[in-house]
């Protein structure tokens, strides 16, 4: 048998280590501050700007953190809501604006589409008839 001594236990502090590179520049606060931003119109590259990174910074906190992922879903349903706003003022002549720029804000944050037009082999001949009485 061997006689090697184990090494004694060392009392360390808990500390999250980040095993390469440089310190996370994410801080837990981003997470209400995004949806805030969001809730005001801001768009998610916006926020980005906003806090000085670049928006592949965001990428990853939501693949690393998983508050910073919810609050990015959070965050687009209160967009979703001030644009709605927005949408419906400008139908209903409440708020004067740019319909088209409101329309691909729309396709482009929140996949808004158009209805694709039916194919012809679709389109179904529906005769109405009325009876004279």
């Amino acid at each position: 048998m061997s006689s090697k001594k184990k090494p004694p236990k060392r009392n360390l502090p808990d500390i999250e280590v980040n095993p390469v590179g440089r310190p996370t520049l994410y801080k837990p606060e981003y997470c209400e501050q995004l949806v805030a931003y969001r809730r005001e119109g801001g768009s998610y590259q916006g926020f980005a700007g906003l806090i000085g990174v670049d928006i592949t910074t965001l990428y990853e906190w939501e693949g690393n953190q998983v508050e910073f992922s919810h609050a990015k879903k959070r965050a687009k349903a209160a967009h979703r809501f001030y644009m709605d706003g927005i949408g419906k003022g400008l139908m209903e002549g409440h708020i004067k604006g740019n319909i088209v720029a409101w329309i691909m804000i729309m396709k482009n944050d929140h996949g808004m589409q158009n209805d694709p037009l039916p194919e012809a082999d679709d389109i179904r001949k529906i005769e109405i008839g009325f009876s004279e009485e």
